[in-house]
């Protein structure tokens, strides 16, 4: 009997500090599945799955999608990016995690998260962002949003390596 009274402040405390069990769908994808904004910028450059841009001139804008699953209405998505990011100068690729829909009548709703910088080990950089379930609708598309500055003539420059999503829905 004596032992049970000197639990009890260790189960009283446990009971407030128990943090809800959390549904999560994870995925991985390779940076192959992204796409360029616009046909008329050069096409990533592909090597072991991983986007490159190969022009020395020009920016290019990659959309990463995301794959959503069928979870409760009420979740949030945290999206994680990792980049090679070899550019000589301090310019880091920019990015955003989007959510977009075309709803009835040809309105659009969107909304933008930016990404920010989580890690990074010697060229390898770790960035994420999280939108709510509030702006994810049926009809959303949900993607990251990349710029990749230019690469120097020596090669050098930023690669998407992969990208990941982790839907984070509360279990009833």
């Amino acid at each position: 009997m004596k032992n049970v009274w000197r639990r009890l402040p260790l189960v009283a405390v446990l009971s407030f500090t128990v943090t809800p069990a959390l549904a999560v769908e994870f995925a991985m994808y390779p940076a192959s599945m992204c796409e360029r904004w616009s046909s008329a910028e050069s096409p990533p450059e592909l090597h072991n799955s991983e986007a490159r841009n190969p022009s020395t001139a020009w920016s290019l804008g990659l959309d990463c999608p995301i794959i959503r699953p069928t979870l409760s209405t009420s979740y949030t998505l945290n999206g994680y990016i990792t980049f090679t990011d070899s550019h000589p100068s301090a310019r880091t690729p920019v990015c955003s995690l989007i959510s977009w829909a075309r709803n009835h009548g040809g309105t659009t709703t969107a909304l933008s998260r930016p990404c920010v910088q989580v890690r990074r080990t010697g060229h390898l950089l770790d960035m994420t962002a999280s939108v709510p379930s509030t702006a994810i609708t049926r009809r959303s598309h949900v993607f990251f949003s990349v710029l990749l500055h230019p690469s120097f003539t020596s090669g050098l420059g930023s690669r998407v390596v992969n990208y990941e999503s982790a839907f984070l829905a509360p279990v009833h």
